[in-house]
């Protein structure tokens, strides 16, 4: 399929239980396709095993309207393609990508391991756990806004990489919204820029 290689959603999309897995597409979205205007709740079940078999983004998911994620899991997506993003989510500019729970867990490909965000990415709870980046950001490749507050956990290096911000030395005052040192409550995390870590 050219986009979303299980489901091209261009309305409302809930998925409570099930697996979406083993799926492939040309296009984005290796397993679900949300398009611009269209909406997709993640409350439970897996989206799994999908890949992207052309220069494309989001093995497991690529977003380009409203996705929330409250439950389930997102793992072992992939992206086949070198220099494009989002083994688990690809969030496109433009595009919110909420999550209040559920894990994004051992997807891969070269950039964000589990998120390529373009757009708007709200975290306040969930796990990002165990994602590997061949280039940068195993966690998250943050060109958009990034909000975090809560209690989101993220695993040992799953890391935010940020290629370019106003001041290297002060990530707070950049247009990606990362709390003071990165840390968010106990949870510590690493932020790196243009592939130096910037005093985390």
């Amino acid at each position: 399929l050219s986009d979303g290689g299980a489901i091209l959603d261009d309305g409302t999309f809930v998925l409570e239980s099930g697996i979406i897995s083993g799926n492939s597409s040309v296009g984005v979205g290796g397993g679900v396709c949300i398009k611009q205007g269209a909406t997709a709740e993640m409350k439970g079940g897996k989206i799994s095993k999908n890949c992207t078999t052309g220069e494309s983004a989001g093995g497991g998911v690529c977003n380009k309207g409203a996705f929330t994620l409250r439950g389930g899991e997102i793992s072992g997506n992939s992206i086949s393609a070198s220099e494009y993003g989002g083994g688990g989510v690809y969030n496109d500019s433009g595009s919110t990508f909420t999550m209040n729970g559920g894990t994004i867990k051992k997807n891969t490909c070269d950039l964000g391991g589990a998120i390529q965000n373009f757009g708007t990415f709200n975290m306040t709870n969930g796990t990002i756990c165990e994602n590997t980046a061949h280039m940068n950001g195993n966690g998250i490749f943050q060109i958009g806004t990034m909000l975090l507050s809560g209690s989101p956990s993220f695993g040992k290096d799953q890391d935010v990489y940020l290629p370019s911000v106003e001041n290297p030395t002060d990530v707070t005052r950049s247009t990606y919204v990362i709390t003071k040192a990165g840390e968010i409550g106990s949870v510590t995390i690493p932020v790196k820029v243009a592939n130096e870590v910037s005093g985390r």
